[in-house]
Formats: structure tokens, sequence, C-alpha cells
């Protein structure tokens, strides 16, 4: 709710989701993948004023917009169709080949 209070804040919501991307990372590859942030002030809004200006949140807020637009429409037909295909069944009475003692017979 406080995001939809103060859009700006919108810009910072990339942060979190780079940092569970570097933490899925490290699962995959051992090596850690260190925080591309510099430390910043504990303070609100110099921690704010930090974060907008460096090129890692704007970064991680393309990979999220990514994430959550085009990415997440391609997981959905992705999806869709591999439903489609699971789905689909033999017509009845429809041409079937079936081997009886080495002929083909079309049923």
């Amino acid at each position: 709710m406080p995001l939809l209070l103060f859009p700006p804040l919108l810009l910072l919501v990339g942060i979190p989701i780079g940092a569970l991307e570097r933490h899925r990372l490290g699962f995959m590859e051992p090596p850690a993948v260190p925080d591309p942030h510099a430390p910043a002030s504990p303070s609100g809004w110099a921690w704010v004023r930090r974060r907008v200006t460096e090129a890692a949140t704007w970064r991680e807020l393309g990979y999220c917009a990514c994430l959550l637009s085009v990415l997440a429409l391609l997981d959905l037909a992705a999806a869709a169709h591999r439903g489609d295909t699971t789905r689909q069944r033999p017509e009845r009475g429809g041409p079937r080949a079936v081997a009886v003692r080495g002929h083909r017979v079309r049923r």
C-alpha cells in the first residue's frame, strides 16, 4: 500500500527481486554473487536517494519489468499450450492403423 501512495518508491521494487535472483543463482553456481549495491546510510531518505542514483537499481528494475511482463506472458503461453496438448484425445471412429499379422489394416 505505501508504494501506491508514493509512486517513486516503485523504482525500488527491483531490489528485492534482484536479491532473490542472486540467492537463486547461488544454488546453481557455488561462488556467491556479490551484492552490486554500494553501502548506504541507514537513514530513510539517504538510503532511497542512494539507491535511485545507482546503476544496479536500474538494472534490477529492468530485469523485474522483463520478468513480470514479457517473460510472464511467454510462460503463460507455454503453460496454456502444454495444457492443450495433454488434453487431446483421438477422435472416436477416426482412422487408426492397426497391425494384424504383419499387415496394416485401417480401422
